[in-house]
């Protein structure tokens, strides 16, 4: 009976993630991650994973190469069947190499937005009017001195880089609503600069940080249905803006994510999460100059919100209304590419719908 009682304790130790056995903590086995290891934004690895899927993502080659995708076979849906999870025949989607090359240039342009113009479309600096938090001051100066990269400085901007997410981590557990946010912001510029800078190194710790990214940005979806930070209750503009910058830098975080690995697999994989996720359909609240604007816009009603599935099947429809700006244009490119959005923009002409 000791025997058996031992063997069967020794199981359950190997089911628990490594950080809980090395801290000598209780592990709830929760997938992907367990609850400790999101809570405290660490790497949670299990010793027996399946093959594929989100568990994975901890191991990577240092030596990985992009592979060809120029003769990657192409499904052609409907666009509103895309994102459809109910009609999609298989988990995995195949993209052409025009829509995925487009939706990485979208991503390399928001190094550029950040520096320029202190915004992203996930970041809206209206929301920071007051003090624009510590981590965003970091993406900043690390997005400027990225941007005039030499074979000089590199490595001294990666190791910034490097000790900068380290930062973000070790504070992780203490940190505010407004501060998660951010933390979630900064590490989708992290991962942008990393995924797309072409070195291999740099690709290879990106994908075990994907771990992370992904794990925080459950949470704070979680969290965002759940509460409000007591500072921006006062105002309705606040209030929207934080709840869609929630939205909008989950969805962002996902949607990376989902497009790097159909660049590295041929493939995208988790159509179905990205499919559910909600954003605001009207562009022109995002850009709103003010609160008077913004509340100009809303004409004093709720904004809409759809999932993403949704917006696109209205999008298409033409019934949307308002402006489609720059992350809604991203978010379409991936469904249809670039020249499938430019005939929807000319058939859009004659339906009222905006385009900025």
């Amino acid at each position: 009976m000791m025997e058996k009682s031992s063997s069967q304790q020794m199981s359950t130790r190997r089911k628990s993630c490594v950080a809980c056995v090395k801290a000598k903590r209780r592990c709830d086995l929760q997938k992907p991650y367990c609850t400790r290891c999101s809570t405290r934004g660490l790497l949670c690895n299990y010793p027996r994973t399946n093959p594929g899927g989100i568990e994975n993502l901890q191991s990577f080659d240092l030596a990985f190469e992009y592979p060809p995708y120029t003769n990657i076979p192409t499904i052609t849906y409907q666009f509103d069947d895309l994102l459809n999870p109910a009609l999609i025949p298989s988990k995995n989607i195949y993209l052409s190499k025009e829509r995925l090359d487009s939706c990485v240039q979208y991503f390399k342009n928001y190094l550029t937005n950040i520096v320029q113009y202190g915004r992203t479309p996930f970041i809206n600096p209206h929301l920071y009017n007051d003090a624009l938090p510590p981590c965003l001051q970091d993406v900043y100066c690390i997005c400027a001195a990225y941007l005039s990269k030499t074979a000089t400085n590199e490595t001294l901007i990666f190791r910034i880089l490097s000790s900068k997410f380290d930062e973000l981590v070790s504070k992780r557990q203490y940190c505010s609503f407004e501060d998660e946010l951010a933390s979630v912001q900064a590490l989708n510029m992290y991962q942008i600069i990393r995924l797309f800078d072409g070195d291999i190194r740099q690709r290879g710790i990106a994908e075990a940080q994907f771990q992370v990214l992904d794990a925080w940005a459950i949470h704070l979806r979680q969290r965002g249905e759940l509460e409000l930070p007591p500072s921006i209750q006062s105002s309705p503009y606040r209030e929207w803006l934080f709840i869609e910058s929630v939205r909008r830098t989950v969805l962002m975080s996902i949607f990376l994510r989902a497009i790097y690995y159909a660049i590295k697999n041929g493939f995208c994989d988790n159509v179905a999460d990205m499919a559910g996720l909600p954003l605001t359909v009207r562009g022109e609240l995002w850009e709103a100059k003010s609160e008077g604007e913004w509340m100009q816009a809303t004409r004093g009603g709720q904004p809409d919100v759809l999932t993403y599935h949704e917006f696109v099947d209205v999008w298409d429809g033409g019934s949307a209304g308002g402006d489609v700006e720059n992350f809604q244009k991203m978010l379409l490119v991936g469904c249809i590419g670039e020249e499938g959005l430019r005939t929807r923009f000319l058939e859009s002409l004659t339906r009222g719908v905006g385009w900025t």
